[in-house]
């Protein structure tokens, strides 16, 4: 059986990609938040994502630019890997 890496409760195969991804437009943040869930808050005009630190708290990432983004995105790991 394959084992796929899990990404906020999705589990995706190698090389594969999510598409139509629709992403929750709310005017205040979650409550209470549980991690894996990405949202846009549409007061601070800001993406948001959900997830668990190495201690299994529930911990909130921001990002408004491209640059930001790409910040959050280079800490994921796949088998030892960045993407």
């Amino acid at each position: 059986m394959a084992t796929f890496q899990e990404f906020h409760g999705i589990s995706l195969a190698p090389n594969s990609w999510i598409e139509n991804l629709i992403v929750e437009k709310l005017p205040t943040d979650p409550f209470p938040i549980e991690h894996g869930r990405v949202w846009y808050n549409t007061k601070e005009n800001k993406f948001k994502q959900s997830k668990l630190d190495e201690n299994g708290v529930v911990i909130v990432l921001t990002f408004a630019t491209e640059e930001e983004l790409f910040a959050i995105v280079s800490d994921f790991t796949i088998d030892g890997g960045t993407y």
